[in-house]
């Protein structure tokens, strides 16, 4: 109902867990990007840890991973500590409270208390007062436009009663609220809940050295002991390379794509995907930056704007020079756009 309404639903991500567990018994670890996400794999094995007994030469790892470009990679931060935790959060990590008999999230922080900014306040016709009373936290989750979880995880949330019996309560919802765009500090709430209903075991890894991690730790005093039981989520460090696309800075949230980018986002046309792609791939052949802006501009953003049926000779000339400069990355070269599909 709620995605006939319009809505984007918060309940999806339940499912692939559910699959993933059943279905991938040898993954190590079980990741969900939003589809307008470009992934550049080989840097996310870089930056992704992966347990000691894990056989890094299967990926081509060893103790220092070379980046593209020379030098040490994205994984070199994290290979002082390949062991990590059961309870890990990969991603662009945030931090946000919740309250399950509204179905409403809220922004936070590590040491902000939970239900007192003005919209949990706040108070809908017809709802009962004090519901900001309900809301739980702050916790940990990642933005959704990419994130990865260990299978520990996964599989605890595949069990949980918590997230079974939220899923079911919300999931026959016929009115407000709905879960518009929430799935993001959904997860990260179950996690949080269940983590608290069935701690996980180590399991032969130690616990993660992430700073971060030992912060949540140490601030919110809910691991019982980092030897036996993990019953808080253990973030990495938070995945700085993943941005939205732009096509003209080069740095901060929006910016341009590059071997550097683990994640790129707001991708919304295939032109945009594969001008992303190929921008990734000829930097890491060439080991040189590449990037034209009226390339970018013609393939991420004039894409995507609806179809007229005539443009003027002055258009047809910028259009055509983008093409031309495209045409200057052999990835992009014997891309379908042509000169044809701008009259």
């Amino acid at each position: 109902v709620e995605i006939e309404q319009g809505g984007t639903s918060g309940l999806k991500t339940l499912p692939w867990w559910r699959h993933a567990a059943a279905r991938l018994p040898n993954a190590e670890w079980v990741g969900k990007c939003d589809d307008d996400t470009f992934v550049n794999v080989p840097a996310l094995l870089l930056r992704l840890p992966h347990g000691q007994s894990h056989d890094q030469h299967q990926h081509g790892l060893s103790g220092q991973h070379q980046h593209p470009h020379g030098g040490v990679g994205l994984g070199g931060a994290i290979d002082a500590a390949r062991a990590y935790s059961p309870a890990a959060l990969f991603g662009t990590i945030k931090w946000g409270c919740y309250s399950d008999r509204r179905f409403k999230f809220e922004r936070s922080c590590a040491r902000c208390a939970c239900g007192t900014s003005e919209f949990a306040r706040s108070r809908a016709e017809g709802e009962p007062a004090n519901l900001s009373r309900t809301y739980e936290g702050p916790y940990t989750f990642a933005l959704g436009w990419f994130f990865a979880m260990p299978r520990s995880l996964v599989v605890l949330l595949s069990r949980c009663r918590y997230a079974a019996e939220f899923h079911a309560r919300a999931v026959t919802a016929t009115a407000e609220p709905f879960l518009r765009k929430e799935d993001d500090p959904l997860n990260g709430f179950w996690l949080y809940k269940c983590l608290r209903e069935q701690p996980l075991p180590a399991g032969g890894q130690g616990p993660s050295s992430s700073v971060l991690a030992q912060q949540v730790v140490n601030h919110q005093s809910q691991m019982t002991s980092t030897s036996t039981r993990y019953n808080v989520v253990s973030p990495l460090p938070t995945l700085n390379e993943a941005h939205n696309v732009a096509c003209v800075s080069r740095r901060g949230l929006y910016r341009r794509p590059s071997n550097d980018s683990v994640v790129v986002h707001f991708l919304k046309t295939p032109s945009a995907m594969r001008y992303a792609a190929a921008t990734v791939a000829f930097e890491r052949a060439a080991q040189a930056a590449w990037h034209d802006h009226k390339c970018c501009n013609y393939m991420v953003w004039h894409a995507a704007r609806p179809k007229r049926r005539r443009v003027d000779q002055r258009e047809q000339r910028e259009m055509r020079a983008a093409l031309d400069k495209c045409a200057q990355n052999p990835f992009l070269a014997s891309d379908n756009a042509s000169a044809g599909e701008i009259n």
